[in-house]
């Protein structure tokens, strides 16, 4: 697993950080975002998505997928999609 950070450079904060896996399957390998958290995603969403796929496509990987909100499909752009639904119940 890789972690990711955004840093703000006039901020000196973090304003993000996600955290990505190479999953390797007998017929590919997979770029899987887990974890994504932080503030002012169109600061940083579509960059954050070009290095993605530029570190999936430099590792071998075929595909790139996450279970992440509804809005990230805005950062997607052209061929991204939604797969799925995640859901959750409260205890």
């Amino acid at each position: 697993m890789r972690l990711w950070v955004s840093w703000n450079e006039q901020e000196k904060s973090v304003e993000a950080a996600m955290i990505t896996e190479i999953i390797e399957y007998p017929l590919l390998r997979e770029l899987k975002i887990w974890l994504v958290g932080g503030r002012n995603m169109m600061a940083w969403g579509r960059e954050a998505r070009d290095l993605f796929e530029l570190y999936g496509r430099e590792h071998g990987c075929s595909i790139m997928s996450g279970a992440l909100r509804k809005g990230w499909l805005k950062i997607g752009g052209a061929g991204y999609e939604q797969t799925g639904i995640m859901f959750e119940k409260r205890l």
